[in-house]
């Protein structure tokens, strides 16, 4: 089952994606991943991003312009 995602801030959806991409995108989190040897971490913050769209049923575009 897929969650649809509205484009309101008033959406608990779209609030627990922006609170996800908050943790995600953090200093911790990069600290993290550089430890487990990840070269780029950007890149591989911009890629679980997009698997998180995945459960949301939105687009990329919509990462993209959160990153």
């Amino acid at each position: 089952m897929k969650h649809h995602l509205n484009y309101s801030k008033e959406d608990p959806n779209y609030i627990l994606l922006e609170k996800i991409f908050k943790i995600i995108g953090s200093r911790k989190s990069r600290i993290i991943i550089a430890f487990k040897g990840v070269k780029n971490t950007n890149m591989m913050i911009l890629s679980i991003k997009i698997l998180f769209t995945a459960f949301f049923n939105t687009t990329i575009e919509f990462v993209v312009l959160r990153a």
